[in-house]
C-alpha cells in the first residue's frame, strides 16, 4: 500500500467546509448545474478566495471545486471542447494556487493538502440524484463515466483524490476498483441517509468491509449527511474497517431538491459541539460539508486545538 499523505499531520486534522456555501457567503449565486464548477469559468479568483478563506481558519486539507463539473455542464454554457477540457482542469490548480499562497504568506507550519474532488454521478445530474444513488446505468456505463472524468480532472497535481458524497454499494464498488487501476491515494467518502445505511439503503458496514480490502483507499469518510448520525456511523465502520475515518458532514440544514434551498432546522447544536466525541472515537480529520462555512471552521479548529 502506498504512503498516504495524510500521515503528514498529527490527528485530528481539520478539513476546510462546504465551498459552495463560502462562495455564496461571498456573494455569488450557484443555482446551476454545475454548482461551484461555474465560476471555474466565471471567476476563478473567488474559488481562490473561498479556499484561502479555509486556508486562514485553520483547514489543513482543502479539496478542490470540481464535485460537480463535467463537460457537457461546461459545453451548455457556450465552451468549445478544448476549453471544457480546460476548465474540467482549473479547479485543481487553483486549489494549489491558494495554498501556495497562504503557506508564502504564513512563512510557517506544514503545507496543506489538496484533495481532488471527484462527485458522484447524481452530481452531474444537478436533480438531487445523489440523495438516493439510484441511477438506472450499468455497472460498465458507471464506471466508464467515472474512469472518463478522472482523466480530465488533473488529479494527478494533488495530494490525493476525494470520492465524495458516494450514496450506493453500486458507486462504492465502481470507485474503490478505479482507484486501483490510477496510481494516487483516495478517501471515499459516503454520504447516509441515517446511522447505518447510504443514501440507497446499502449497509455501511458493506462498504466499511470494502475499503479495508483496497490497496489505494487510504481512508474512509463520510460526508453530506446528517450531523446527528456521525456518531453511530463512526462506530459501525469501526466494527469493519481499521483505515483512518475522515468526517465532513452537513450543518444540519436540510436540502429540498426541488426548490434547490437549504431549510434551517428549528434545532441543531453546531459542528464544534460534536467534533470532540469524534475525536474521542478516533476519527483522523474532521470538517464540514453543505452550510459549513469558514467561520465554522475557524471555531472548529480553535476548540480541537484549545
Amino acid at each position: 500500500m502506498m504512503t498516504s499523505p495524510l500521515a503528514r499531520f498529527s490527528s485530528p486534522i481539520i478539513l476546510d467546509g462546504g465551498l459552495a456555501t463560502e462562495l455564496e457567503r461571498l456573494g455569488y449565486k450557484l443555482n446551476h448545474e454545475l454548482w461551484s464548477a461555474k465560476l471555474l469559468v466565471k471567476a476563478p479568483e473567488a474559488i481562490v478566495q473561498a479556499h484561502l478563506n479555509y486556508l486562514n481558519a485553520g483547514a489543513q486539507c482543502i479539496i478542490s471545486a470540481s464535485y460537480q463539473a463535467s463537460l457537457a455542464g461546461f459545453q451548455k454554457m457556450g465552451l468549445v471542447d478544448s476549453e471544457a477540457v480546460r476548465a474540467m482542469g482549473l479547479a485543481s490548480k487553483l486549489a494549489n494556487q491558494a495554498v501556495t499562497q497562504f503557506v508564502n504568506d504564513q512563512h510557517r507550519g506544514e503545507r496543506p493538502l489538496v484533495a481532488a474532488s471527484v462527485g458522484p454521478y447524481g452530481a452531474i445530474l444537478a436533480n438531487g440524484a445523489e440523495y438516493h444513488g439510484r441511477y438506472g446505468l450499468s455497472d460498465e456505463q458507471l464506471y466508464e463515466f467515472h474512469r472518463q472524468r478522472l482523466q480530465l480532472l488533473n488529479v494527478h497535481s494533488t495530494d490525493i483524490i476525494a470520492f465524495e458524497t458516494i450514496p450506493s454499494w453500486q458507486e462504492a464498488q465502481i470507485v474503490i476498483a478505479l482507484g486501483e487501476e490510477c496510481a494516487m491515494p483516495n478517501w471515499l467518502s459516503l454520504s447516509c441517509q441515517d446511522g447505518q445505511h447510504l443514501n440507497d439503503g446499502g449497509e455501511i458496514e458493506q462498504v466499511a468491509r470494502a475499503v479495508e480490502q483496497s490497496s489505494n483507499t487510504q481512508a474512509i469518510a463520510i460526508n453530506c449527511s446528517a450531523i446527528e448520525t456521525i456518531s453511530e456511523l463512526i462506530s459501525r465502520i469501526q466494527s469493519q474497517c481499521n483505515k483512518p475515518i475522515l468526517v465532513y458532514p452537513n450543518s444540519g440544514a436540510r436540502y429540498d431538491a426541488t426548490t434547490k434551498a437549504w431549510i434551517a432546522p428549528q434545532t441543531s447544536k453546531p459542528l464544534h459541539h460534536y467534533a470532540q466525541q469524534w475525536v474521542q472515537q478516533g476519527v483522523l480529520a474532521v470538517g464540514g460539508c453543505c452550510q459549513i462555512d469558514a467561520d465554522d471552521i475557524k471555531r472548529l479548529s480553535q476548540h480541537i486545538n484549545q
